[in-house]
């Protein structure tokens, strides 16, 4: 868990200090932020499960609206959070991409899809497709700017081994920002 909070505190540096570069940076970004899934009745397929993830996100601008993302999480999996409150740490690596409709000149709200799958050595590895909606407020004008954001979305976990574990189907919600 120390190794992947020290990537992505990295990676977040190296994220900042890009985005402060000349133009050919203008089309990087970045994102941090924090979710919260499936809690006790949140989730559709098991009551016994529940995720929480920081996460950091390194995207390219295609155009000023679509986005194409890699993404890292530190992940900590809460098994049997009814009872015996077992955890496991973990990280995910993967790929998403989103597409932000402006709402006036203040705010977006941006459609995300991503897939990660875990690289620790754990006893849960598993694969993790999401689907999010992303309401954010737009950056004034100029560069390193924060544009704060809110989420909602549903992620389905299938494990390795689906012998110790079911897939899950569970409701999400993400705070974070965005750094241009």
């Amino acid at each position: 868990m120390k190794k992947t909070l020290i990537s992505l505190v990295f990676l977040f540096g190296v994220l900042s200090a890009a985005s402060a570069q000349e133009k050919s940076f203008d089309r990087f970004y970045g994102a941090y932020n924090i979710s919260f899934g499936g809690a006790p009745n949140a989730n559709f397929t098991t009551k016994d499960f529940a995720n929480r993830s920081l996460g950091v996100e390194l995207g390219y601008r295609f155009t000023p609206n679509f986005t194409l993302f890699a993404l890292t999480t530190a992940d900590i999996n809460l098994l049997n959070c009814t009872t015996t409150k077992n955890f496991n740490e973990t990280g995910t690596v993967g790929l998403g991409a989103a597409y932000a409709f402006n709402i006036g000149n203040n705010s977006y709200i941006e459609p995300v899809i991503s897939c990660a799958t875990t690289y620790l050595k754990t006893d849960f590895n598993y694969l993790t497709p999401k689907f999010e909606v992303r309401w954010g407020v737009n950056p004034s004008s100029g560069k390193g700017l924060l544009s704060p954001y809110v989420g909602l979305g549903l992620q389905y976990i299938h494990p390795y081994n689906n012998s110790t574990t079911p897939n899950m189907l569970m409701s999400y919600a993400t705070i974070g920002f965005k750094l241009f």
